[in-house]
């Protein structure tokens, strides 16, 4: 797969999180959402598989498969956040 191939599936990851009406789609009409993005077959099935490797498959980029975990695990914000590394970057720099 093409980076220019896996520009949608990284776009629809990046703005997954970002956009409200994105994240419930994803949770009620995957396919509408899925359409709208211009996701292959290949895309939509690693997307709904969601496991590390399939992601990997289809090019998600590392950081953003983070956002397809948060997206699917309703406790995740619980425990993953980058609000968790701003003592560590004011104390560190």
């Amino acid at each position: 797969m093409t980076d220019s191939a896996a520009y949608p599936v990284n776009k629809l990851m990046q703005e997954l999180l970002a956009d409200p009406s994105n994240l419930a789609a994803f949770h009620g009409d995957r396919a509408a959402l899925y359409d709208r993005y211009g996701l292959t077959a290949d895309q939509r099935s690693a997307l709904d598989a969601g496991d590390p490797d399939s992601l990997a498959s289809i090019r998600v980029h590392p950081v953003l498969q983070m956002h397809h975990f948060i997206a699917t695990n309703p406790m995740a914000p619980d425990f993953v956040s980058v609000k968790a590394y701003k003592p560590l970057v004011v104390r560190h720099g």
